[in-house]
């Protein structure tokens, strides 16, 4: 899973990339300042099946996107949940 911070504030980027992790789901967190294109782009070439978005509005609310790489598909996802969505 790669976790993509698109605020400047990457504390809950890190909080979720390490809740991720401790479940056992290899994650990275992208920090670099790249357009989204790049940052997509970055996921595909290393082959990485999901990727989870968190921006301001998804923080408040306590979700997050998720997004399928080999499908397109992007959902909405609670936060609380993303570790066991993300196993199946």
């Amino acid at each position: 899973v790669l976790v993509i911070p698109m605020s400047d504030d990457f504390v809950k980027a890190v909080e979720v990339a390490t809740a991720l992790c401790d479940a056992g789901i290899r994650t990275q967190l992208y920090t670099e300042k790249k357009k989204f294109k790049a940052k997509i782009g970055y996921a595909d070439k290393l082959g990485i099946p999901y990727v989870v978005f968190l921006g301001e509005d998804e923080i408040a609310e306590g979700k997050c996107s998720v997004k399928n790489m080999k499908t397109g598909e992007q959902t909405e996802v609670a936060l609380s949940g993303l570790s066991e969505i993300l196993l199946k």
